[in-house]
């Protein structure tokens, strides 16, 4: 493979992803953010960065003044947190525990997997479920355990994590530019 075909995979990937679905997931946000719902956002290794990157410009771009600020945290963040769960309750509970203590009916997660089945954040979303929150996805691959738990599921539908991740710096991008550009 070279640059050009490189390039061209990505191009052609995001053109068969699923608009309406994007449409839906800015929709879900701007409730959120509307009804002063906290967001959370999770992922591991690459997705992990992904998820701080899509904290910090929502946080920062996604604002109108001092009104309306956005309640955007990613769980990602605390290594004292993610270490010590890791260690004392499991990896698997990493994201999920930190959710106990912050999560409450109408949040909602955003998690980020290419795999779409990594346990950590399959845990999330099932306590997201728990707590009366709603969950968007951004998987690839098939898709995983996310596509069916989730309310919302952007997929990539590739199977080389470089395509898939991203792809999911697009749609992160995208969410912040059309949530900027709303008129909430």
């Amino acid at each position: 493979m070279n640059a050009k075909q490189y390039l061209d995979s990505v191009i052609d990937l995001i053109g068969r992803c699923d608009t309406e679905k994007l449409d839906e997931a800015a929709d879900m946000i701007a409730g959120a953010l509307k009804n002063r719902n906290a967001i959370f956002v999770a992922g591991n290794g690459g997705s992990a960065a992904t998820a701080n990157h899509f904290v910090a410009d929502f946080g920062k771009n996604v604002v109108k003044g001092n009104e309306n600020r956005p309640r955007i945290m990613s769980l990602c963040c605390n290594m004292a947190a993610v270490t010590a769960y890791a260690n004392d309750e499991g990896y698997e509970n990493t994201f999920s525990r930190q959710l106990t203590n912050w999560m409450e009916a109408g949040d909602l997660l955003i998690v980020i997997s290419a795999s779409g089945n990594s346990p950590s954040v399959v845990e999330a979303c099932n306590m997201a479920h728990i707590k009366g929150g709603k969950v968007i996805a951004m998987t690839g691959f098939s898709g995983g355990k996310l596509k069916e738990i989730s309310d919302i599921c952007l997929h990539a539908d590739d199977t080389a994590y470089e395509t898939v991740e991203d792809s999911h710096s697009v749609f992160c991008h995208l969410l912040v530019s059309l949530l900027k550009d709303s008129t909430l």
